[in-house]
């Protein structure tokens, strides 16, 4: 099972076995995986939180965007690296908590990944032009009932938490919308603004410029930063719990090190700085360690299992 094995790996990130590691750490740049393209909002706050993380941790931080494949082409570099602690993953929960349920084979094994700290949360929302015709989620539902297959969405990755959110939020509507993987968000927008395709599901950061008009957003509660902006919830269909994340390690990385990661990326959440990019970019959330963030990954997988099962859902 999913859940378990992302319990008992917390457990290693979260124990010290020593003062100190066999040999200084870092030794040598350690490595962000990114995995999207320079400039989406999970790239944005990975960028912030290297600036810091670099003086915490005492060592040379670079980021690398590695993008593809749901993600799944990053979680695998970062899960057959070297174990050593320079090479690790800051992105969101999908790749452990969704795509196991959703593909029969993987470039990793979840057991081989170990949660770190938990840093972001990467709500989603339904984004229109200004002038779309649709002015209400209620305008969009009626035009897919009235033309099955015909509205057309962009988002960021078939198979993605977005596309899962948001078809099962499609089905409860009892509509279908034709889904249109886009590789980033700045390449989705243009799209959108001048009406080649209806709308977006799209992360909260990534609409703001060029401005959009938002619908709803895909939670249960009114996001602080949208207060008047309604939920999907609210609107009678609900949507599973969205995306979230942090960082990440390969899970045989040696105890000390990862609790001296663990222990630099509390401090660097704390920064003033990236408190800031996180409520620039509507990414917020309660800082959870390695045990917490264990915990949610292992609750969200569980979440995911059942909604893919509802749906029939298999990406090939």
């Amino acid at each position: 099972m999913i859940a378990p094995r992302l319990l008992g790996l917390a457990l290693t990130a979260s124990v010290w076995a020593g003062t100190a590691a066999a040999e200084k750490f870092p030794s040598r740049p350690i490595q962000l995986i990114v995995p999207f393209t320079a400039g989406n909002v999970v790239d944005i706050n990975a960028r912030a939180f290297a600036e810091v993380f670099r003086s915490e941790i005492g060592g040379t931080v670079v980021v690398v965007n590695r993008d593809g494949a749901a993600g799944m082409i990053a979680m695998g570099a970062v899960a057959n690296a070297a174990p050593d602690g320079h090479t690790l993953f800051f992105g969101p929960n999908g790749q452990l908590t969704l795509q196991p349920h959703l593909r029969k084979s993987l470039p990793y094994k979840v057991e081989q990944i170990a949660p770190i700290c938990l840093t972001f949360e990467s709500p989603f929302a339904i984004a229109v032009r200004p002038d779309s015709p649709h002015k209400t989620f209620a305008d969009l539902v009626e035009a897919g009932r009235k033309n099955p297959g015909k509205v057309s969405y962009g988002l960021s990755g078939i198979g993605s938490v977005p596309h899962l959110l948001f078809h099962m939020v499609a089905v409860r509507a009892k509509t279908e919308f034709n889904a249109v993987a886009y590789k980033n968000y700045s390449l989705l927008a243009p799209d959108i603004l001048e009406g080649r395709i209806d709308f977006g599901v799209m992360a909260f950061g990534s609409f703001q410029s060029p401005p959009m008009k938002l619908l709803a957003v895909l939670r249960e509660k009114r996001h602080p930063r949208y207060k008047d902006v309604p939920t999907s919830t609210e609107l009678g269909f609900p949507a599973e719990s969205g995306a979230f994340g942090g960082l990440y390690a390969p899970a045989a990385t040696p105890k000390p090190i990862l609790a001296q990661l663990e222990a630099a990326c509390e401090r660097t959440f704390k920064a003033a700085s990236v408190q800031k990019m996180l409520d620039d970019t509507g990414a917020g959330t309660e800082y959870e360690g390695s045990a917490g963030f264990a915990r949610r990954l292992a609750a969200d997988s569980a979440n995911k299992a059942e909604a893919v099962r509802l749906l029939d859902l298999k990406v090939q």
